[in-house]
């Protein structure tokens, strides 16, 4: 799938208050429009829970001044993603990811590269790492413990997780990664197409509880 339509959007970042006291620039209201490329592809047989197939995706947007961009900037941003299971008991599907974002230009800080959360590391914080570029990976390894039938079929299992991630910061020199670990348990209700899943991860910042349908990635 590739488009360019024209995009706008609008933000309010006011949650911190070191951000408030700072008002750094894209604090507040703030309008921009600008244009975004994509592509795509996806072969997983399920996307809310896939046991095999392969997602890529790419793309990117432009900002030129106008409302209340200063400056012209723009970001790309870049998504890998396997699933490989295996016919044998537990019936383990090993899932992995990896992803980053590059921003160029002078940026609002609502457009940052950011790490820390349910969608790139979890264990910390949403937004908890904000830079010029971010990369992260994610890994599980899930396993399916039982079968049951409850009023409807249903079907239990497990799983462990592994996350890094890191930001880049223009001037600074760090190296340092952001790691979190854990595991959870899914249900799935009639088919794997209706899964409910529970992760626990443990990250140097405490530990924290994800409740979603399907699984992260």
């Amino acid at each position: 799938m590739c488009s360019l339509p024209p995009y706008s959007s609008g933000s309010r970042l006011e949650d911190s208050t070191l951000v408030t006291v700072r008002r750094p620039y894209g604090v507040g209201d703030f309008g921009q429009v600008g244009a975004t490329a994509g592509l795509r592809l996806d072969t997983r047989d399920r996307p809310q829970a896939a046991s095999r197939g392969v997602l890529f995706s790419v793309g990117g947007s432009v900002y030129p001044a106008a409302l209340d961009v200063t400056s012209t900037f723009g970001e790309g941003h870049a998504e890998a993603a396997t699933y490989l299971s295996a016919a044998i008991p537990l019936r383990p599907t090993l899932a992995i990811r990896v992803a980053g974002k590059q921003v160029w230009g002078p940026y609002p800080l609502h457009e940052a590269a950011y790490v820390g959360g349910s969608s790139t590391v979890r264990g910390f914080p949403e937004h908890r790492f904000a830079g010029d570029a971010a990369a992260y990976g994610n890994a599980e390894l899930r396993l399916s413990i039982a079968k049951f039938f409850l009023l409807l079929p249903n079907e239990l299992g497990v799983f462990g997780l592994a996350d890094a991630g890191r930001v880049f910061v223009s001037g600074q020199t760090s190296d340092q990664w952001h790691a979190a670990a854990g595991g959870g348990l899914w249900i799935a209700f009639l088919s794997r197409a209706n899964i409910l899943s529970v992760a626990v991860a443990h990250s140097v910042e405490g530990t924290r509880v994800y409740v979603r349908t399907g699984f992260a990635f």
